[in-house]
Order: C-alpha cells, then sequence, then structure tokens
C-alpha cells in the first residue's frame, strides 16, 4: 500500500485528474479496510451521535462503484443517537450494500435503502438480486454464495452489529426478487 502511495505521487499530474482521483480514492480505502481488520478483536471506539452521516457515507461510495443501471432509492427518515463506531458500521452497511450489487450482477436492479427510529436506530437495506440460498446458516464462516467468496462478510457484519455495538441484524427475506436485511442498534438512554 505503501508502494502504491509512492507511485501515485510519481504519477501525480502525468495522468488526467478523473484517473488518478479513482486510483486516490481505492488507495484510501485499502488503507481504510486494513485498519477495519485490524480493529476486528479490540475494543469498539463507541461515540454517542447520529449515525445518518455515516450510513450516507457507505451509500455514496457503494454508488460510486455500481454500474449505471443500478437505481438508488433512499428514505432517510431521522435517526436518535446511538454508540456506535463509525468504521465498523461503515463497513457493516457497505458489506450488506455490496453483497445486494454483487447479487444483481451485470442486470438492471435497484438497492433501497431506508432509515428510521424504533427505541434506537433502523436501517433497511434491500436488493433486487437473485436471493440467498438458506440452506444453510448465512451468518457461520464459509457459507458463501459467491464463486470467489470466503463467506466472512455476513460474519463480521453480524458480529459488528450484535457484539460490537449490542444491535440485532435480521435476513428479513430473500427469495428470487431480491434480498431485504435490517440493521438494529438501540438509542442512548438519558
Amino acid at each position: 500500500l505503501s508502494s502504491l502511495v509512492g507511485w501515485l505521487e510519481t504519477i501525480k499530474g502525468n495522468i488526467d485528474a478523473e484517473t488518478f482521483d479513482g486510483v486516490q480514492e481505492d488507495a484510501i480505502r485499502m488503507r481504510e479496510v486494513l485498519e477495519k481488520f485490524s480493529r476486528i478483536g479490540l475494543p469498539p471506539r463507541l461515540v454517542e451521535k447520529n449515525p445518518i452521516d455515516t450510513v450516507k457515507k457507505s451509500v455514496n461510495y457503494m454508488k460510486r462503484r455500481a454500474h449505471a443501471q443500478i437505481k438508488f432509492h433512499e428514505d432517510y427518515q431521522p435517526l436518535p443517537v446511538i454508540r456506535f463506531d463509525d468504521v465498523l458500521l461503515e463497513w457493516a452497511v457497505e458489506n450488506i450494500l455490496k453483497n445486494g450489487l454483487d447479487a444483481i450482477g451485470s442486470n438492471p436492479g435497484g438497492i433501497s435503502i431506508k432509515t428510521y427510529s424504533s427505541d434506537g436506530a433502523v436501517i433497511e437495506l434491500t436488493d433486487t438480486g437473485k436471493g440467498i440460498k438458506t440452506s444453510g446458516s448465512i451468518f457461520k464462516p464459509g457459507y458463501t454464495t459467491k464463486k470467489y467468496g470466503w463467506g466472512l462478510g455476513l460474519v463480521l457484519t453480524k458480529r459488528i452489529i450484535e457484539e460490537y455495538h449490542k444491535g440485532k441484524l435480521t435476513l428479513k427475506e430473500t427469495g428470487v426478487k431480491g434480498t431485504s436485511f435490517e440493521i438494529y442498534i438501540p438509542g442512548v438512554i438519558t
């Protein structure tokens, strides 16, 4: 990663700005992924604030990586203050969104993001992909429907939400018309 950042500085100004910015953004994201993995197993860095900006940041990142035939539908209702680690919550949301994009593949499709308050923060993430075969436990290590998947994404997402944030990750529904997950994190009691 350090070499890549060094090469970026070397080629800066010698390639078009859009390409440079894209590669630089990906290098920054790689650094963030390394940080995320290094944080698993450590105590989370919980702060008390409204999580809506973190959710929007994750959605905007995934929007830039989706193909042109993916439509995003966003319905952000107010959320309460919760205790959360913004890096880890961002990772959890991105993971579910990425799985949705993978399930849609190169087909036209949609991703819906809805937030609302219910004694805490609720984030619903729905895709129009091919669904998940639930013959095994989707939250167990090694379960994957992807050709090159490791089967760790939903395991880590569940751990982030339930162990670190004392919330709940639920598979609401899945089938040939898509999949819907719900993230719930309790509100701060004042």
